[in-house]
């Protein structure tokens, strides 16, 4: 473990430029109160969404704020893709 906590990770991954946790968002949602109690800036945080994964604008997620998780969850974390990501991993480990 490198930290404690949700806010010591949201923070730490925040500074390393990581953009989005997935899959539940436990740490990021510790931003809000950093930013109101000083310990992260609003700036960073307001950076950060400018990078934004192809994946989540693939899976309709700014088209309508009532996002259908499930439709996602299917195009997203089906046998063809679980597949692809596997064969993409097993050959980034060799690059």
């Amino acid at each position: 473990m490198l930290v404690a906590s949700n806010d010591e990770a949201a923070k730490l991954a925040l500074e390393s430029g990581v953009d989005v946790e997935l899959p539940f968002g436990n740490a990021y949602n510790t931003l809000i109160n950093q930013v109101r109690d000083g310990k992260v800036s609003q700036r960073d945080v307001g950076s950060s969404g400018c990078t934004r994964s192809p994946s989540e604008f693939l899976t309709g997620l700014f088209d309508d704020p009532s996002v259908d998780p499930e439709y996602a969850e299917k195009i997203t974390n089906n046998a063809e893709h679980q597949q692809l990501a596997l064969k993409a991993a097993h050959e980034a480990i060799f690059c």
